[in-house]
């Protein structure tokens, strides 16, 4: 009982504290209400003033930009009518150019059209005209300062260093001829280029190209080595004998004055020839590179180049039989064989050997001549090319129209009657020997022109030739033949300096003495040093024996045994290195020493056990 008591009087404690809480909290609510409704529009007055503010900021920032944009625009239209105005300006001056231009272009296009460049060789010489006219029309823009002329040898350019331009020619007339000479044959190209102010003061040039040929008919190729065809050569060069023109070529070329060519003789293009202009050369080093096929073939390019601008070109090859290099090369070059001719020169002593170590029936030349027949066949067709003609096939050629041999002697050839009827009566063999060639010359009245060529004469008088050595006393001139080192190398011979004393002793006191030694072997100190000690003269090596033995009197020789002894007059070779026997080792020796009296007073000395020389 007492507890709900308590119950009941707890309960009513909590609803009246409940009511008190109640009514203070409505108190408080309507107090938040009250509040909150004046925050509202306290909020409300706020953000209204602050949008107003933003509002009026806004407008002023547009207003801002607005006028910038406004400025920025009128700035813009400014600077677009001042560029405009400028390029309007640059347009019209552009224009106006242009219009200039155009009108320089008309005038150039009328330069072009109807400007004439004529050239005309000379029959086939090396002289030609080039005429030309510049058409400028009546109302050119162009005001013309000059031409110049620029001849050039694109081959040269091509297979060489060489400078291909041949000449310039400057000029300041639009209108005129003048004469264009060249070196060589061949195909050349004009660049003529006409220099020019135009209508607004610039500087220009108009190019013309103008192919300009010099051809030729008849050309012949002589690519030359050793002594004896380079002899017989300058007879036959000297007597007429080829027609057309004559591009020469020796090995040894110190031999010829090459300014001293006979006409219509000529030097080969410096991009062709193996001396590179050097004319004062002993021996060419790789003298047949340049005619090599396979190799660098120079002169073979050169040959199809005249060819190409005349098919009717006839070409003549001059070689020599113990190295058949320009003869195989120029078979070998594609120019129809029947525009070919060969003429091939015998090397001296070789040929006599080669002859009879190759021939001695008609049986065996007809065998031989098949040979050099399926030979020149392969290699005209193309169907077997070999690029290497054997020597002996030389004498089989001739019997061919287009192959001639040209030999100083054949009475070493030890061949069977019925051969040597076929050499003499059919095949084209033309014996020349050194006196007979000089002979000719003199007939003709031009020894002095071998000389000058030779180098046996630098002048007119009798003093300005070689003969000034051989002038005074003792009147007699002994000349000693020298040889290559090796050469002196033999069992029966002494050392040279031996028969020097030796020659000395014998042949001073009659004798002026000199010694000419091989043409590819010049004088070693110490022996340059041996003349002088004995009072020898030395001559210039380059210059070829026989011409001292043949053009001058009272001139006798003796020494190694060698082709310039062939062309010995009866008594003029004193003596000879080695005994007869030696000597007559060579077939041609053999039969000169036999069969003539020209060696019947000659002198043999060779070497005894001890190495002193001794006569036989």
């Amino acid at each position: 009982m007492e507890l709900r008591v308590i119950i009941d009087a707890q309960k009513s404690k909590f609803e009246v504290d409940l009511e008190h809480l109640k009514e203070e909290y409505d108190a408080k609510l309507v107090d938040q209400e009250a509040l909150y409704d004046e925050s509202l529009v306290t909020l409300e007055s706020l953000f209204n003033a602050s949008l107003d503010a933003q509002k009026e900021l806004y407008d002023q920032l547009i207003s801002n930009q607005k006028a910038e944009y406004e400025q920025a625009l009128a700035d813009a239209i400014s600077q677009f009518n001042e560029e405009l105005a400028i390029q309007t300006h640059d347009f019209e001056v552009a224009l106006s150019r242009l219009e200039q231009k155009l009108a320089d272009l008309n005038s150039k296009l009328y330069i072009y059209e109807y400007s004439t460049f004529v050239f005309n060789q000379v029959e086939d010489s090396l002289i030609g005209t080039l005429s030309y006219e510049l058409s400028l029309p009546n109302s050119t823009t162009l005001t013309v300062e000059g031409i110049k002329f620029t001849l050039r040898h694109p081959l040269t350019g091509k297979i060489s260093t060489v400078n291909p331009i041949i000449s310039v020619n400057q000029f300041e007339d639009i209108s005129g001829e003048f004469e264009l000479e060249v070196e060589f044959h061949g195909y050349f190209e004009m660049t003529i280029e006409l220099t020019y102010i135009d209508s607004i003061g610039d500087q220009g040039i108009l190019t013309f190209k103008l192919p300009v040929m010099y051809k030729v008919d008849q050309v012949n190729f002589a690519w030359l080595h050793a002594t004896m065809p380079v002899l017989l050569f300058a007879s036959d060069l000297l007597n007429n004998k080829y027609p057309g023109y004559t591009y020469v070529e020796i090995e040894r070329a110190a031999t010829y004055d090459f300014n001293k060519l006979p006409e219509k003789a000529l030097k080969y293009p410096l991009a062709v020839s193996a001396s590179g202009g050097n004319y004062t050369q002993t021996q060419i080093p790789n003298f047949y590179t340049n005619v090599t096929h396979g190799q660098s073939n120079k002169m073979i390019e050169w040959m199809k180049e005249l060819y190409s601008i005349n098919p009717n070109t006839n070409f003549k090859i001059l070689g020599v039989d113990n190295d058949l290099t320009v003869i195989t090369s120029s078979i070998l070059s594609g120019i129809p064989f029947e525009r070919l001719s060969f003429v091939i020169y015998t090397d001296g002593s070789f040929t006599t050997s080669m002859i009879n170590s190759s021939f001695s029936t008609l049986s065996q030349f007809n065998s031989l001549y098949t040979l050099f027949e399926n030979w020149l066949n392969g290699n005209v067709s193309g169907s077997n090319i070999l690029a290497h003609m054997q020597s002996y096939y030389v004498l089989t050629s001739t019997k061919l129209d287009n192959f001639e041999y040209v030999v100083n002697s054949i009475s070493g050839w030890n061949l069977e009657h019925d051969l040597m009827e076929l050499i003499n009566d059919e095949l084209n063999v033309r014996v020349l020997s050194v006196s007979d060639a000089f002979g000719s010359l003199e007939t003709i009245g031009k020894l002095d022109e071998l000389e000058y060529l030779l180098k046996t004469r630098w002048g007119s008088e009798p003093n300005e030739s070689m003969m000034a050595y051989f002038t005074g006393n003792p009147v007699k001139n002994l000349l000693i033949l020298g040889t290559s080192p090796t050469g002196e190398v033999n069992a029966q011979f002494a050392s040279f300096d031996k028969h020097l004393e030796k020659i000395v002793e014998l042949y001073g006191d009659e004798y002026k003495i000199f010694y000419k030694g091989h043409p590819r072997y010049p004088s070693e100190p110490q022996r340059v040093q041996l003349f002088e000690n004995n009072n020898v003269i030395e001559l210039p090596n380059s210059i070829p024996v026989e011409t001292l033995m043949l053009l001058y009197e009272n001139v006798y020789v003796g020494g190694y045994n060698g082709t310039s002894f062939q062309s010995s007059l009866k008594d003029q070779t004193v003596f000879l290195f080695g005994t007869q026997a030696l000597i007559k080792g060579n077939a041609t020796m053999k039969n000169l020493i036999e069969t003539t009296d020209i060696f019947s007073n000659t002198v043999y000395l060779t070497v005894d056990s001890n190495g002193e020389v001794v006569v036989q």
